[in-house]
């Protein structure tokens, strides 16, 4: 998922704070933000779920006679958000009864959108204590038994300079080789659970490939 940050610093506004001028973002930008900060996090835990939902319906529900719909969308000034941030407005909606348009989310909606999708993802990632498969396995790996194992291994052993970048340490650390002990450590784990526990397993990736898939940039509608 990549945007350019510059877009959000340019959509500033003064505001008064006590008597001091400040900066804020714009309301669909301060909207957007909090979009990607639940968005993110669902790649990983359910830590904090709700929490960032909330905080989403309640700077739509503070803004909504302010706020731009047309800046979200593939034909927006953001268009690779578009899936991020349908996915938190959607769900903000669902369980905190944020007012957003029904109008506006059906024109966010990624193609081929089921709510058996969303769904998932809440019971997964929002109200479930799931850690994300896609730590060890990638969300758009195919998923044959030999691909699988083979996909496994090299998110495992990964070069020095991806472990070093995975886990934010200067390539040149000693501490490279032991966060190689981190990653087996993540896949036994997750292997455990896939041998246990094998639907649960196939309903993670499930998730992961649907939040793979609303990180892809969305072109111009016609």
């Amino acid at each position: 998922m990549r945007f350019d940050i510059g877009v959000f610093w340019d959509a500033m506004e003064e505001t008064q704070i006590a008597g001091t001028t400040a900066l804020v973002f714009q309301p669909e930008y301060e909207l957007a933000n909090q979009c990607l900060n639940f968005f993110k996090d669902r790649l990983i835990f359910s830590y904090s779920a709700l929490g960032q939902l909330c905080d989403v319906a309640e700077v739509a529900r503070f803004h909504q006679d302010r706020i731009d719909w047309s800046v979200f969308g593939p034909d927006g000034p953001i268009p690779s958000l578009t899936g991020p941030v349908f996915c938190a407005l959607f769900l903000a909606r669902q369980l905190f009864g944020a007012p957003i348009p029904e109008s506006e989310l059906s024109r966010l909606a990624p193609e081929g959108f089921t709510t058996e999708d969303a769904e998932r993802l809440v019971t997964r990632r929002v109200l479930g204590n799931e850690w994300a498969a896609k730590q060890i396995v990638s969300a758009d790996q195919k998923y044959g038994a030999l691909k699988l194992i083979s996909g496994m291994t090299r998110r495992v052993f990964e070069s020095r300079a991806g472990i070093a970048e995975r886990y934010g340490v200067p390539n040149d650390s000693k501490r490279v080789y032991l966060l190689y002990f981190r990653r087996v450590a993540e896949a036994f784990r997750l292997g455990t659970t896939m041998v246990r526990k094998p639907g649960s397993a196939r309903d993670d990736f499930s998730t992961d490939r649907w939040l793979h898939s609303l990180q892809q940039p969305a072109g111009p509608r016609n």
